[in-house]
């Protein structure tokens, strides 16, 4: 099955999650460039333990019926006053999907767009749709939410990496690592 999205809550056990919501609070968030793009992107902590990310394949792997081994994983807060470098974006570049599990609860989300002057809802697909996109990647009225996951702890939100794609609140929520926007990423193919 090729699914479009999935949300999982209490996608790990209880007690693995709770241990892994500690050790994310300890880590360090800083700047860093991302090896599959170049991009610099805020407030990343790394790295994921071993037994996340090995949590993590198999219950991708049960859900999907095909072995699946992470690529690439990082923690990623967003505090009040993030600015992204994108805000309406696709992984698609990255790998065939994304997930995110939420660690803290809200008030924020994931949020499906698109975008209002093309009706583009994925990686763009020809050269019209690249320049529409460069041009409002940023601008938050250029795009319509067409689907909402809203943030629960031990939430997992599986989705297709064409699909454009951001976080609200935009400029992040909270002032630390216990009461902001929280997540831990995974790309995988």
């Amino acid at each position: 099955m090729i699914p479009y999205v999935y949300t999982i809550d209490e996608f790990f056990p209880p007690r693995e999650f709770e241990w892994l919501r500690e050790y994310a609070y300890h880590l360090e968030y800083c700047d860093r460039v991302a090896p599959f793009d170049g991009v610099t992107y805020p407030n990343l902590g790394v790295p994921v333990p071993a037994v996340a990310e090995e949590l993590i394949g198999v219950q991708l792997t049960w859900l999907l019926g095909h072995k699946v081994v992470p690529r690439h994983m990082a923690f990623r807060l967003s505090l009040r006053g993030s600015n992204p470098p994108q805000w309406a974006h696709s992984d698609a570049e990255v790998a065939a999907y994304g997930m995110f599990v939420f660690i803290n609860p809200g008030p924020f989300a994931t949020v499906l767009l698109e975008h209002r002057k093309t009706g583009m809802r994925t990686h763009p697909q020809n050269e019209d749709e690249l320049q529409a996109w460069k041009e409002d990647h940023n601008n938050e009225d250029a795009w319509r939410e067409i689907a909402r996951f809203d943030a629960a702890p031990n939430r997992a939100f599986v989705l297709r990496s064409e699909l454009m794609h951001a976080a609200l609140p935009r400029k992040g929520y909270g002032e630390d690592v216990r009461d902001g926007r929280l997540i831990l990423l995974c790309f995988f193919d």
